[in-house]
């Protein structure tokens, strides 16, 4: 009995870490993230890519994490900037809408 329950045991563990595996295979996506600059102005965010500013990896840029990153505290000068990524108008900027700025 305890050799059937250590087999089982073993079993599962094999399995549950070839799924792991294949899992990541089939995706074959990394989220690498480029580094960010010491300091994210509005100035700079334009140089940077998609997802080293999508901070919670969500594929949307909100303004929350706009304001977070660059320490804008609402000021009109970075609302512009985040309202001209913005082409939709819809409060969030997506990687096609930052990429086509």
């Amino acid at each position: 009995m305890k050799n059937l329950l250590l087999s089982l045991l073993v079993v599962a563990t094999i399995g549950l870490i070839g799924c792991e595996s294949q899992s990541t295979a089939e995706t074959g996506k990394t989220k690498e993230k480029k580094e960010l600059p010491e300091v994210v102005t509005i100035e700079n965010i334009g140089s940077l890519d998609f997802k080293s500013i999508d901070i919670n990896d969500d594929g949307r840029f909100t303004y929350d994490e706009f304001d977070k990153l660059t320490k804008n505290a609402g000021s009109a000068e970075g609302n512009t900037v985040y309202a001209e990524y913005d082409v939709d108008g819809n409060g969030i900027i997506t990687e096609e809408e930052f990429t086509s700025k």
